[in-house]
């Protein structure tokens, strides 16, 4: 028989306090785990830059200067930088888990984790090219009726993206979870779901929007005072990669206590989640 979630941890307010709360009482943990993927994604960028954009600073706020054919490079490396750190936090919020020493870690949840990442960006690259080619299905001078049937079209074809994108959202956590890549368990879960949990996500973003700014504002006010100062640079680069680190905590938390929330035994024993699996045999049973 299924089990049933508990009533008050699938609504989208306790989700949200559990992943704020998570957040500010773990802030200590979350830096060390974060810290050193975003050392070694600064350090490989920054050689990236020198071997082949020599002259071009890293901005964190501007866009990367690479050009369009190393440009996947800097993907690749953000990428794996942000699955060392997201799958140490989601393993945190399920299991109580911190790895001893220094926090990078190269198993098969941080190798499950990569394999989702790297298929929700296959199926966004699919679903681009649609949404494009629909769009530019719309020839020039087309008739005003064209443009009316085609670009709903396409706002359509977005709004399912976004669609799939939530109802799988748990493929996520279940990887770092479990090593294992299985589709079906967030679509399950997800299911009646979907609009609670972009209603928390979109207010969780609206929060971290607002820290962003206050950052930025602030080191707008500070360089009127000390103008062209090289600290306060590097400074604010360091400010937005802690903000941009707690954005990705805070969603990934996020995600993760939903998870918690709907998966059946992914909030058992106090934390220490066990696998979600069909039937749970124990590893000294006789075979």
């Amino acid at each position: 028989m299924a089990m049933q979630t508990s009533s008050k941890r699938d609504r989208p307010i306790e989700t949200m306090l559990a992943t704020i709360s998570f957040v500010f009482r773990k802030a200590p943990i979350l830096l060390w785990i974060g810290l050193p993927p975003a050392l070694l994604s600064l350090a490989v960028t920054y050689a990236i830059y020198r071997v082949w954009v020599p002259g071009v600073l890293i901005d964190v706020h501007a866009a990367s200067r690479l050009p369009p054919s190393l440009a996947w490079v800097e993907v690749i490396v953000n990428g794996i930088c942000a699955t060392l750190f997201a799958v140490g936090v989601h393993r945190l919020v399920l299991r109580q888990e911190l790895a001893p020493g220094i926090p990078v870690r190269l198993r098969r949840y941080e190798l499950a984790y990569a394999g989702t990442l790297s298929l929700f960006a296959a199926a966004e690259l699919l679903f681009g090219l649609i949404i494009a080619g629909v769009v530019n299905a719309v020839p020039d001078g087309a008739t005003p009726l064209g443009t009316l049937i085609l670009l709903p079209v396409a706002v359509v074809l977005a709004f399912f993206v976004i669609w799939v994108h939530v109802r799988l959202a748990l493929v996520f956590p279940h990887a770092a979870l479990t090593g294992r890549i299985e589709l079906p368990v967030s679509w399950r879960a997800m299911k009646g779901n979907v609009e609670k949990f972009i209603f928390g996500g979109l207010a969780l973003l609206l929060l971290c929007a607002a820290v962003q700014i206050g950052v930025l504002i602030f080191f707008t006010r500070v360089e009127t005072y000390w103008p062209n100062a090289p600290w306060t640079m590097i400074a604010s680069q360091l400010a937005m990669i802690v903000v941009w680190g707690l954005v990705v905590a805070v969603i990934t938390a996020y995600v993760s206590y939903t998870y918690q929330a709907l998966v059946p035994l992914a909030d058992q024993s106090g934390g220490e989640s066990q696998v979600p699996t069909p039937a749970q045999v124990p590893e000294n049973a006789p075979h």
